[in-house]
């Protein structure tokens, strides 16, 4: 903050103060003239000006002296020096019109204290680890934004592993190397579930609605309990105040796109019931344990009536450079404010 000092209020001005060397001369020249003629009273904090018309008045001239009636001011004459007295306009303070005087500009604040990197940490499954994209995955891409929001430079560990399930993931947090990493991390992003369920059942009309189908209610539950303990995990590695954590949700947990559509009318059915479901699990983990959720479908098929092709590569299961800047977008917009206070 700048040390600007504050107007006073009502647009009164406050006189500028004489200078230095006026000032010195002035008093020179005053105690010249009171050795001879007596001792002046100057009231030290009403300025020179006031001191002098109030010191001399009453004073009777002594041989020699003469005063000038014509003059506002006394004229000591003879060998001693006259007193000249200051314009008006300099000698009296502004009239106090009651307004309190401005107080002083507050101090400049200190300079903020140096932070060091922006540790980030992912855990997931093909999709957090960028699997055949040959492109900054959404993970690495969402810490570099929030290095440069934050002007600090960023430390991303990418612990993803293509084809994970959550069990799987529940049990890599078991390795040293990756609690490591999260007791420093200052933000987790989680994505997880969609390799749980078996594939083989979207195209079994049996299994529709996929929603609490007996298809997939047992791996429903077993994923709920999963990423509750994932969670509950990951937030007693933590150590670093006010530590973040993202669960991020999927367009599809199996193909999508034209790829997804040549697997039949049913496929497609089945999968896109599936995927409603499991965010729906996802998010409401993610509510219960206070931590964000990132909606990854919205962004790639709007109310389910979009075709995300555009953002896959040709397996029509993971994200291309496209998909995965949407990603990264979407995941900024969850992270909101706390963008700028990890």
């Amino acid at each position: 903050m700048s040390n600007t000092s504050i107007p006073r209020s009502g647009g009164a001005h406050r006189k500028p103060r004489r200078s230095g060397r006026r000032r010195a001369a002035f008093l020179s020249m005053l105690f010249a003239s009171s050795s001879a003629v007596g001792a002046v009273s100057i009231p030290a904090a009403a300025g020179v000006g006031v001191g002098l018309d109030s010191g001399l008045k009453g004073l009777a001239p002594t041989s020699g002296e003469t005063t000038d009636p014509s003059h506002s001011s006394s004229i000591i004459s003879g060998n001693r020096p006259a007193i000249d007295r200051p314009a008006p306009d300099e000698e009296r303070p502004a009239p106090d019109d009651g307004t309190p005087e401005a107080p002083p500009a507050p101090p400049s604040a200190p300079p903020p204290r140096s932070r060091g990197p922006l540790t980030v940490v992912g855990l997931g499954d093909s999709i957090e680890s960028g699997y055949n994209c040959d492109c900054t995955n959404y993970v690495e891409s969402v810490g570099h934004r929030l290095g440069e929001i934050q002007q600090r430079p960023v430390t991303v560990t990418n612990t993803a592993v293509p084809g994970a399930t959550s069990q799987d993931l529940l049990a890599q947090l078991d390795d040293p190397g990756v609690q490591s990493a999260l007791k420093t991390a200052e933000l987790v992003v989680i994505e997880i579930g969609a390799n749980d369920f078996d594939e083989s059942h979207a195209y079994d009309t049996r299994c529709q609605p996929s929603r609490n189908s007996p298809c997939y209610a047992e791996t429903a539950t077993a994923l709920r309990n999963n990423l509750t303990t994932i969670i509950q995990r990951v937030k007693q590695l933590q150590t670093v105040p006010n530590a973040t954590i993202l669960v991020a949700g999927y367009w599809n947990v199996f193909r999508d796109g034209e790829v997804g559509r040549q697997q039949g009318e049913v496929y497609v059915t089945g999968a896109d019931q599936l995927t409603r479901w499991v965010n729906t699990i996802i998010n409401d983990v993610a509510a219960q344990a206070g931590v964000g959720y990132a909606d990854f479908y919205t962004p790639f098929k709007g109310a389910g009536d979009q075709d995300p092709g555009k953002y896959l590569i040709d397996d029509g299961d993971h994200p291309n450079a496209a998909g995965h800047g949407l990603l990264s977008d979407s995941a900024m917009a969850a992270l909101g404010g706390s963008a700028t206070t990890l």
